[in-house]
């Protein structure tokens, strides 16, 4: 390529003028290879211009181009007509530049051919502009369809009726490459790995009755279910598992039908035999199924609402005849358990009395073990038949609760030295303390404060093995209302297993525990914490736990603070 200027004076004027323009400008030899480049077009690129030197131009290749349309460019412009056209190569990095081209041959002083140049201008931007453009129009249109799917009247029509008009619109529409011919597959509501024809577009009795149900993975709709993905088919291959002889030749869209995440169906569509794949028909099939979809979804809601009316209905009835035999049973079985537990503690006083008073005579040691034995079963049973008695009474309101005065310090004291021996025994350290800032006597009921206590802090002991276990009594300020009481607070703190969020939320129901390994190794009814519940409820206050499973609990109860001292003071004054 000596004779630059030369091969310049030979090109047509608009291809002379490019080399004064911001077109990119390629000389190549007679093989097709780059000999020269200007800078617009090694930008463009993305390479060097000594980069290009030696290229072959079909290394710019995209693929855009078919080979027989390549070589058809390639025949125009060695018999000396120069090829306009826009083209789609790659760049340094993959990327696709597009360019309005003009490709001439260049010859020599005796008219032979001598190379090539090409003028190319980058007109990328304005490719995507219209590509998107065109983009939106296609959405525009496709919203369009979707939505007189939405809007097909639901209240009166089966949905039968309803995937009929949809099929209807689907069929309707001009651009859309398909044959009038489909239907719609559901998921069959007693196996999930099957299909069945709900509603069906010419297909013909053939189809209807060969493809009535359909499972996973079968044939091309079992493929889509199966897959949750769009599957084409040109012709009627190997996928095919149903044919038969009066078949005629063609193609299919098989598109499932999305609820959320959730398939529900299956939209095929039949094509022209031999009809190729087309993503512009895809994407607007997946939005119609879509569309279909959110119809199906809205009418099975629909229907099942009305099923769910009538059985609600029915089971109302059922409900209300069993309310009453339920409200019976528990009446009979309150009484029950009130009346047996009055008559099982009368004679249970009685054997743990007779077994004091064998324990006092001469025994030798395995008697004595024998008694103690009996006498700690006894106490069982006994503390048993009283915590059914006053869970009975709570339940039924029988129980009242005493306002009488309380010295604080003699019953922490008094609680401390019966629970002493069994912390010892345990090498636990048993502390007890009353805030300085509390009146000397209160007004409450003595028993049912001792029985709280007494069931705190035998669980704390129970379920401590090492450490320490302390009642602590105190009081807390009441924030809630102006001129409300303040609160007397009772907590026993362990450093005991501790308890789990699931287990904090059961412990104080009745019959629970927080684990049922709990009255294997331990016993009890999983009656105790919910009779402090009622009983703390009854005082007016309010009862519950801080702990965190393995770093041990806080069960503590805040009752109404009622000083026995100003209590006789305001008496006084009255």
């Amino acid at each position: 390529m000596q004779n630059f200027n030369r091969h310049v004076s030979h090109c047509s004027p608009a291809i002379a003028k490019a080399f004064a323009t911001h077109a990119g400008v390629v000389l190549m030899d007679a093989q097709r290879n780059i000999v020269w480049v200007n800078d617009v077009f090694a930008k463009t690129t993305g390479y060097d211009r000594q980069e290009l030197l030696g290229v072959a131009m079909d290394t710019f290749d995209s693929g855009y181009n078919t080979e027989e349309q390549i070589e058809a460019m390639w025949s125009m412009v060695d018999g000396g007509v120069a090829w306009q056209g826009t083209n789609k190569y790659k760049g340094n990095k993959g990327q696709d530049i597009w360019a309005r081209m003009t490709i001439q041959r260049l010859v020599d002083d005796q008219g032979e051919a001598d190379g090539y140049i090409v003028i190319c201008t980058d007109v990328t931007d304005l490719v995507n502009l219209s590509k998107e453009n065109k983009r939106m129009v296609s959405r525009s249109e496709y919203m369009r369809v979707v939505n007189r799917v939405y809007a097909i009247d639901r209240s009166d029509n089966e949905l039968d009726t309803l995937l009929t008009q949809a099929l209807d619109v689907l069929f309707e529409v001009p651009w859309l490459d398909v044959l009038s011919k489909g239907g719609v597959f559901l998921m069959d509501p007693d196996d999930d790995q099957l299909l069945r024809l709900r509603c069906s577009h010419r297909l013909g009795e053939h189809i209807e009755s060969h493809c009535a149900k359909i499972k996973f993975g079968h044939c091309l709709c079992g493929r889509a279910a199966q897959s949750r993905s769009l599957v084409h088919a040109s012709c009627v291959d190997e996928r095919h598992d149903v044919r038969f002889d009066a078949m005629k030749p063609h193609g299919h869209y098989n598109v499932p039908i999305m609820v959320g995440d959730e398939l529900v169906g299956v939209l095929v569509v039949y094509l022209e035999h031999g009809t190729k794949k087309n993503k512009d028909h895809e994407v607007f099939l997946t939005e119609f199924a879509h569309a279909l979809g959110v119809l199906i979804g809205f009418k099975q809601r629909e229907e099942n609402l009305v099923a769910k009316k009538k059985e609600a209905l029915a089971a109302a009835e059922m409900a209300k005849k069993a309310m009453v035999e339920a409200q019976q049973a528990e009446a009979a079985k309150s009484n029950f358990l009130s009346t047996m537990s009055h008559e099982l503690r009368t004679p249970m006083n009685g054997v743990v009395g007779m077994l004091h008073v064998l324990k006092m005579g001469e025994l030798s040691e395995d008697q004595s073990e024998s008694v103690d034995l009996a006498l700690s079963s006894a106490d069982l049973l006994l503390t048993i038949i009283n915590d059914i008695l006053d869970f009975t009474k709570l339940e039924h309101g029988a129980m009242t609760m005493e306002s009488l005065p309380v010295n604080l310090h003699e019953l922490v004291n008094n609680i401390r030295t019966v629970f002493v021996p069994l912390a010892t025994d345990k090498h636990l350290n048993l502390d007890a303390s009353v805030a300085p800032d509390l009146p000397e006597t209160i007004l409450g009921d003595p028993t049912r404060l001792r029985q709280i206590l007494n069931n705190f802090l035998s669980n704390a002991i129970k379920f401590t093995d090492a450490g320490d276990v302390s009642l602590v009594v105190e009081k807390q300020v009441n924030k809630e209302a102006p001129g409300a009481l303040d609160w007397l607070v009772l907590s026993v703190k362990d450093s005991g297993i501790g308890l789990s969020d699931e287990q904090r939320e059961l412990i104080f129901e009745r019959f629970t525990q927080a684990d049922n390994t709990i009255s294997r190794k331990f016993g009890g009814t999983g009656l105790g914490l919910s009779i402090c519940k009622q009983l703390t409820e009854a005082m007016g206050g309010r009862i519950g736990v801080d702990s965190a499973e393995g770093e041990g609990s806080t069960f503590w109860v805040k009752l109404p603070l009622k000083s026995a001292d100003h209590t006789v003071q305001d008496h006084a004054a009255a």
